[in-house]
This record gives structure tokens, sequence and C-alpha cells, in this order.
């Protein structure tokens, strides 16, 4: 009976959510009251916020083949355009709530005017964007992004926030020693773009293809070739999809900074945790939960005076 009483009332959600994406489309005067009044659901009710998610998922699939999906939102008081039907634009438009809140709050305490921020495994740019508007025009970003598609959206993404100026868009992998890598990808998840397919979290929810070959560089040999940056960049994120120690075999010298912050997605005791446990960092949770795996900040103990507000 259970059964039998779940598809018509999927159906009827199904229904539901094409008709107010449809109409939302179709009048864009009614977007801004569709995300007020789903938000109120999303708060009040389970199955409200199921129905505004699935409604949600309509309209974006309408808003990217019309091209028009960006949006803007405010993260930490800074106004900030985002791609709505990206993960990184969809929390913080339908929601308003910064995209992976715990990386975005660390990113903002680090930096300070005039700091280098290293973004490795930039992506869309969402945070080479807030990080850019924390440095503001004396600092610097250094998007590090392998894959073609991604910086194409990169650049788009920096270009709509008018800070290109200030971020230098590198298509090059980081690894343990320069020469060629293979870049694994699948169309359909380009941020999941990896050097390393079996280390990848989502190597069971989607299938990797040998993609293109692309040069890729040890930091410290790249921070070698720009020496006016190279003092000054406090603050890296490191993302990329399993391929985290091989970004770190490549920066032991970078790693002797004694003032370094480093948010880096990896699992609990993995190669990329020890490697920053012998170089003298301390690890702490900056999410929700207790999973082994996700966004871990390592900073020296003498700087965690100034990290306050951060989940241990």
């Amino acid at each position: 009976m259970i059964r039998l009483l779940k598809a018509p009332l999927h159906s009827l959600r199904a229904t539901l959510a094409e008709t107010a994406a449809a109409a939302v489309a179709r009048w864009p005067a009614l977007e801004p009251r569709f995300v007020a009044a789903g938000r109120a659901l999303a708060r009040r009710s389970r199955v409200g916020g199921g129905l505004y998610r699935f409604a949600q998922e309509a309209l974006m699939k309408r808003l990217r083949w019309s091209g028009n999906q960006y949006r803007e939102v405010q993260i930490r008081g800074l106004p900030i355009v985002v791609d709505v039907t990206d993960g990184s634009g969809r929390q913080p438009y339908f929601y308003a709530m910064p995209y992976e809140k715990g990386v975005t709050d660390a990113i903002m305490t680090a930096l300070k005017p005039g700091d280098v921020f290293l973004d490795v495994g930039a992506h869309l740019g969402y945070f080479s964007v807030l990080a850019a508007r924390a440095v503001g025009p004396t600092g610097r970003v250094i998007a590090f992004e392998p894959h073609a598609d991604s910086r194409v959206a990169l650049r788009a993404m920096l270009e709509r926030n008018q800070v290109a100026p200030l971020v230098e868009v590198v298509p090059i992998a980081l690894a343990g020693r320069d020469g060629d890598v293979t870049l694994y990808t699948n169309d359909e998840h380009p941020s999941h773009a990896t050097l390393e397919p079996e280390r990848s979290r989502m190597r069971t929810a989607i299938a990797f293809r040998p993609g293109p070959s692309v040069p890729a560089v040890t930091l410290d040999g790249w921070l070698a070739e720009h020496p006016g940056l190279a003092h000054r960049v406090r603050c890296i994120k490191i993302d990329v999809s399993g391929g985290e120690a091989r970004v770190l075999a490549g920066m032991s010298d970078t790693l002797r900074s004694s003032d370094l912050t480093i948010i880096c997605d990896t699992t609990l005791r993995s190669a990329a945790d020890e490697m920053l446990d012998r170089a003298g960092f301390q690890r702490h949770r900056i999410e929700r939960g207790s999973q082994p795996f996700g966004h871990f900040l390592y900073v020296r103990a003498r700087e965690l005076t100034g990290l306050n507000g951060l989940n241990d």
C-alpha cells in the first residue's frame, strides 16, 4: 500500500515543481517571491523543502538552457555574482547560505588586504572571487585549473565579478614533479576532474575516462619563478578530487612558511593528512559531522588565536 501511494505522490510533486519552474521562467518577476517562499518552506517542512528542491532543479534546467543563470548574492556582506545552476551558486542563492560555509569562513578569516591566495583546483572560481574581494587591489589570487571547460566558466565568473585583473588563471596541474599527466574527467561532473581517479571519493558514483594530457609542475618550482608572490602567500586551498598528496609532494619548500593556512579536501590519516602533520601543521575540522573525509583546516599552533569562530 505504501509503495502504491508513493508513486502518485512523486508524480504530483514532479508536476507541481515543473509548473512552478515554468511560471518563474516565463515571468521572471516572480523569481524573488519563488525564492522567498521556497526558503520558508524549506525551514518549516521536510516535504515543503523537497518540493522546493524539485522546483529548483526544474528551474535550473531552464536557466542553463537560456544562459540566464547568473545572480548576485551576498557572502559575508560582499556582493558576488554566482552561477545558480552550479552547486557553488545554488546554495547561496536559493537558501541564503554560503557554499561550503566552513571553507568560506576559513578563507575569509585567513586573508587580509595585500595577501596572496592560491586556489588549487579552482573550478568555476567561487573561492577565487571571494579571495579577490578579501585581498583587494594590492593582493593577488592564483587560480590553478587544468580543466579547459572549467577555465572558460572560471574566466567568465571573474569578468562578471570585475576581479579578473586580480586573478591569474594558470592552466596547469600541480604535482610532485614536472611533466605531462593525464587528467581524468566526467562530462556531467567537470568539477571532479582528477589526476587520481582511484582515490577520488566520486569513483563509485561517476565513471571517469582518460581525458587530455595536461602539463604539471611543482608548486615550489612555480613560486620560484614568481619570487614577488612567494613570500606573500598566506592561504592555500587544495581541492583536487583525490590528488592532494601529489600537490603536497611538490610544495615542501612552501610548507616551511611560518605564516600559512591550508584548507585541504582530504581524508583523515590519508597520505596528504600525514604529510601536513609531518610538516608541523595541526588539523582542525571546519565542517559539521564526524565523517573521516571533507575539508580540513591546517595551521601552525601559534596561528590559532586568529581563527576564532571556526569549528574545532
